[in-house]
């Protein structure tokens, strides 16, 4: 009798904290690309572009949400 047992690998995301959270939802609701409004901002869009969740097109502060950023959003949303 030989049984195997699937493994189901699931992808655990570093925890980028409650400030990053909100920053990567005004990413995701901005209309097109977030400017960063302060210094802070930016070092929240650091975290987030680190996790793969946020990138920024150009040299200056905006961010656009990656995919990962959306689903880690909708996974969030399906938790709370």
């Amino acid at each position: 009798m030989g049984t195997s047992a699937t493994r189901r690998s699931f992808v655990i995301d570093p925890p980028i904290g409650e400030p990053a959270r909100a920053f990567l939802r005004r990413v995701s609701r901005s209309d097109g690309p977030y400017r960063a409004a302060d210094s802070a901002d930016i070092d929240l869009g650091t975290a987030c572009i680190r996790a793969g969740l946020a990138c920024r097109p150009s040299s200056a502060p905006f961010y656009l949400i990656t995919p990962k950023g959306l689903d880690y959003l909708d996974r969030l949303a399906r938790c709370e």
